[in-house]
């Protein structure tokens, strides 16, 4: 799929899903036109003048809401309430990025919200509706906030496309999160998180870590999860104390030990259905890895346990000593505990020394080689599975770092050389 249709698709699915549109309908076209016959149903316009605003209330659209698109209109990334300035910057906190790029950006926009540049320079959206949205309806229910304010963030395109909905209350405080999939494939994904949510809420230990599942089930024919925000302290960038303490009490509830050469299999049945995707030296060293994996851990037990998936700072958030973690679609119950250290210090452009400066126990450094070797190729899978857009770079770091594990090796253990190649500076 084209990146444009790909954006197209994911603005329609978003509003179809807010307005409440039952599946295979369709929205106005072109969008703000009112339908003959079919006045109750929410309309959707890109022009919102005062006095197409007034014309609506005439008409008797008591529920408004108003917002302003961020980049633009062609390439939405977030859908803004815009009745002030102060209201669009508080509904922005929806993004938190975290490269210093990134973080400039964000300023920059806010400073532009704050002076009045955003509302008159970018694409302003409005929702009317006679009646509550059904949206409204239910976060009310759950709730209690009888005014609540959307901000609407579209995720990158990929199979597993969903938007993320931050809900706040008249006064700016944010008070849920919603998330709707986009593809049948994010169903799935927010269906797990949905799933794991309620499982985990059964540790008293790991409440004060983890959203509330306030809804999930069945939505406009597709599926819906509502959860508590949590603190809105930003999460630590470096991997320390608050980190090594969570992920030591999700691992508490649920340890186990699992055979090194069943990981093995595993990882080689998947690297097996994508390695095809990759070049012959990628299929290579994916052989290499999976060879000294099965040597190195075979008759060896692996401590295992729940895995968020996606441990990165992104995903949580701080409340003094206490780090709050989000989004568990990618959660598994019996993965090698220390694939998601590995994860955050990859994701964060770390290699395995930050890892061990980090006072996680990690054991062996042979055994500690070889689950990250299968970690590197499971991630490499799950990559190519997303298929996001700008996925090479990701997938040529993790090469550099396999190429550098393999080339520790003794000699006598390369059924071939290979060549060390320097990893990127932190």
């Amino acid at each position: 799929m084209q990146p444009e249709r790909a954006v197209r698709r994911d603005i329609e699915g978003a509003l179809h899903q807010f307005i409440g549109g039952r599946e295979g309908s369709k929205l106005p076209d072109p969008i703000g036109v009112p339908v003959v016959g079919q006045s109750e149903r929410p309309l959707i316009r890109w022009d919102t003048s005062l006095c197409g605003t007034q014309d609506l209330i005439q008409q008797g659209y008591a529920h408004i809401h108003r917002f302003v698109v961020l980049p633009s209109r062609e390439a939405p990334r977030w859908v803004l309430p815009t009745n002030d300035a102060q209201q669009i910057a508080e509904a922005f906190q929806i993004y938190q990025p975290y490269t210093m790029k990134a973080r400039m950006l964000k300023r920059l926009l806010i400073g532009a919200i704050k002076i009045g540049w955003i509302r008159r320079l970018h694409p302003r959206l409005l929702v009317a509706s006679i009646n509550p949205l059904p949206l409204e309806r239910l976060v009310t229910e759950l709730t209690g906030e009888r005014r609540p304010s959307f901000a609407l963030s579209l995720g990158t395109a990929t199979r597993y496309s969903k938007v993320t909905v931050q809900v706040s209350r008249s006064d700016g405080v944010r008070i849920a999160y919603i998330k709707f999939p986009l593809t049948e494939g994010a169903i799935t994904h927010v269906q797990h998180e949905a799933e794991t949510l309620k499982l985990l809420s059964q540790f008293p230990a790991l409440r004060p870590h983890i959203p509330e599942l306030l809804h999930a089930g069945e939505w406009q024919g597709s599926y819906i999860l509502i959860q508590t925000c949590g603190p809105s302290g930003r999460g630590p960038l470096e991997f320390g104390s608050a980190h090594e303490h969570l992920l030591k009490t999700l691992w508490s509830v649920n340890r186990t030990e699992r055979p090194g050469h069943v990981l093995v299999e595993e990882v080689a049945a998947r690297w097996q259905e994508f390695a095809l995707r990759l070049n012959v030296e990628w299929q290579q060293l994916g052989r290499k890895a999976l060879d000294q994996a099965n040597l190195e851990l075979g008759g060896i037990q692996i401590p295992c346990g729940i895995m968020h998936g996606d441990f990165t700072p992104p995903n949580t958030r701080a409340d003094k000593e206490r780090l709050f973690l989000f989004d568990w679609e990618y959660a598994s119950w019996q993965a090698p505990i220390l694939w998601d250290v590995f994860h955050f210090h990859i994701k964060t452009g770390r290699a395995l020394e930050k890892i061990r400066e980090a006072g996680i126990p990690i054991g062996q450094s042979a055994a500690i080689r070889a689950s990250l070797m299968l970690y590197l190729l499971n991630s490499v899978c799950q990559l190519l599975d997303e298929g996001a857009p700008g996925i090479e770079a990701a997938i040529a770091y993790r090469k550099r770092i396999l190429v550098d594990e393999l080339s520790k090796l003794p000699a006598k253990n390369r059924n071939c050389t290979v060549t060390r190649t320097s990893l990127p500076s932190t």
